[in-house]
């Protein structure tokens, strides 16, 4: 189904990264899990990527919610069937950027699928639940650095946080997606136009962002 976009953020994760990575001295292990991470100095919203955990599952790039000043929560990961988490790793903040416009996107959270089985003694359904994706199309200024750095960070078909935030909202929603397609249209007074499609790896990463 095709979303409407006008007056929603949209912000992409790029391959810019903090130049200082910071470690992480524990992580519950229960959903939404608690970080402890002294002086972390991030805020709502934040994406960072985490590298060096013992659990594989956690070295990858995640949307945060601010406890306080030494903790913060990985909004949206689960860990409640996870043991303890001996090596909790650490992690450097993710550059996030924006196009001059999104003008609209395809998005379907995930798909179902079902099938019957007939036996003799009974009839039977199963059902399948696979992530869906992302599709959308955008405008970039290529005069401007940072619009440029996002259109080749795309091209590289890597994993990418996208978030979305309504206007006047205080509701952050993000989503971790594999790019498959980055499609560059044409090229009309130094503004690009283009297409890129996306496939979830993850379920929504929802932060409320504090005033």
């Amino acid at each position: 189904m095709t979303q409407p976009v006008f007056g929603t953020m949209v912000r992409f994760s790029t391959d810019g990264r903090g130049t200082t990575a910071k470690s992480m001295t524990a992580i519950t292990t229960v959903e939404n899990p608690v970080v402890t991470a002294s002086a972390h100095s991030l805020k709502d919203g934040d994406v960072i990527e985490i590298s060096g955990s013992s659990y594989k599952d956690l070295n990858r790039m995640h949307t945060i919610a601010v406890v306080d000043e030494n903790s913060f929560i990985l909004a949206g990961f689960d860990l409640s069937k996870s043991q303890a988490i001996l090596i909790p790793g650490s992690f450097k903040t993710v550059t996030m950027m924006q196009f001059c416009d999104v003008t609209g996107f395809d998005f379907n959270e995930f798909e179902v699928s079902s099938e019957t089985k007939n036996t003799v003694c009974r009839k039977a359904k199963t059902f399948t639940v696979e992530m869906g994706g992302i599709s959308l199309d955008f405008v970039s200024d290529d005069a401007d650095a940072l619009q440029k750095h996002l259109r080749e960070s795309g091209k590289k078909l890597k994993p990418i946080i996208m978030q979305f935030q309504r206007e006047g909202s205080n509701q952050l929603r993000g989503y971790l997606a594999q790019v498959t397609n980055f499609n560059e249209t044409g090229e009309a007074d130094g503004d690009w136009e283009g297409s890129m499609d996306t496939e979830l790896l993850s379920f929504s990463q929802d932060v409320e962002i504090s005033e």
